[in-house]
């Protein structure tokens, strides 16, 4: 691996790092001429199956990306 290419390894590891910590935080990250990364808080939800089985989906943090137009 070369200088250059751990340089930039380095850097992507850094970016992702700034991006993660803000979406933990439930802070959007908007990175200009590409878009926005968000995060929503999907509730917990239940559903029954058709042998009357219930089922429980638990409660999520999801992550999205809108890209810019």
């Amino acid at each position: 691996m070369t200088i250059m290419n751990m340089k930039q390894d380095r850097i992507e590891k850094e970016i992702a790092a700034i991006i993660s910590g803000a979406l933990k935080a439930h802070r959007s990250v908007i990175i200009q001429d590409f878009g926005t990364f968000s995060v929503y808080h999907q509730r917990q939800e239940h559903r029954q199956e058709k042998d009357g089985r219930i089922l429980l989906d638990p409660p999520a943090d999801i992550v999205t990306f809108t890209p810019e137009k």
